[in-house]
């Protein structure tokens, strides 16, 4: 007669009684099946993966007068959603551009240009309310963008 161990180094030995409850306690098809299910939407709601019926807006447009300075703007975000920067336009300079949350570093995006190339920070996720701090040098112009899904 076969002998069934609890795969330990030891090699203890398994009565039919502890078979039977660790057969008992493994996960049915639907129990995985479920579990597989709330992964998914776990996953789709966390906002890290871009599914069909993602849309794309410019949500602030800031055309910038004097490029030889730092440009800093704020925006709270009315959804939540990836947040973007385009920096276009470069002007003689190397331009640099950032963005980050509540003004603070947790959650930062940095560039630098060449000097003769629009640039893109980020993204970086934002949920509804939280307030973007962003900027740019050597730029005439910077939107601030975000992907969401459609409702």
């Amino acid at each position: 007669m076969s002998e069934f161990t609890d795969g330990t180094m030891t090699g203890n030995t398994l009565s039919m009684v502890d078979m039977e409850k660790r057969l008992e306690a493994l996960p049915t098809t639907d129990k995985v099946n479920a579990l597989i299910k709330q992964a998914i939407t776990d996953l789709l709601n966390s906002g890290d993966v871009a599914v069909n019926g993602t849309q794309f807006k410019v949500v602030a447009d800031n055309k910038i007068s004097n490029d030889s300075t730092w440009n800093n703007f704020t925006y709270t975000a009315k959804e939540s959603g990836w947040y973007s920067m385009y920096c276009s336009g470069p002007k003689s300079g190397t331009g640099s551009a950032f963005m980050r949350i509540n003004n603070t570093r947790a959650k930062e995006s940095r560039v630098t240009g060449n000097g003769a190339r629009d640039i893109c920070p980020g993204p970086i996720w934002v949920k509804a309310g939280e307030t973007i701090l962003y900027g740019c040098i050597y730029f005439g112009e910077c939107e601030l963008q975000v992907a969401t899904r459609e409702e």
